[in-house]
């Protein structure tokens, strides 16, 4: 089985607000990448092959914040999630979020960030930076 090398990265904060000013000119080969929201129940948006073409797929077992590999025609993140993966070994499943709409944003601690497929023009957008879970506080020692 051949490795799916194009990983997806997340861009700069700056670059991050010009693309999300420009995403209605994408062009139409990126798929559902423009709008991963329109992804019927029980699918996801992800890439159907390594060019970067992406379409609903059936979603994978991955919930949020479980580690992923990217694999071309095939989702490993559940429902509306995306495996942003930054490295050959791996990445994490994350969530789709659209710029300024505050019903399609981040949980708290997460940005909405701009990520593309290495190599690709085809971009989305994926909460990023969310603080890992505190442990409950057991008392006094």
């Amino acid at each position: 089985m051949r490795f799916f090398t194009s990983c997806v990265l997340v861009l700069t904060a700056g670059v991050s607000a010009l693309l999300a000013c420009s995403s209605s000119s994408e062009p139409a080969e990126s798929g559902c990448a423009s709008n991963p929201f329109s992804c019927a129940a029980g699918t996801t948006c992800s890439a159907k092959d390594a060019t970067g073409v992406s379409a609903c797929l059936t979603s994978g077992a991955g919930a949020k914040g479980s580690t992923c590999l990217n694999t071309p025609g095939t989702a490993t993140c559940g429902e509306g999630l995306l495996c942003l993966q930054q490295s050959a070994t791996g990445g994490q499943c994350v969530s789709y979020c659209e710029a300024g709409n505050a019903a399609r944003g981040c949980a708290s601690g997460e940005t909405c960030r701009a990520a593309a497929i290495q190599g690709t023009s085809t971009v989305f957008h994926v909460c990023v930076g969310s603080a890992p879970a505190q442990p409950a506080d057991s008392g006094t020692d």
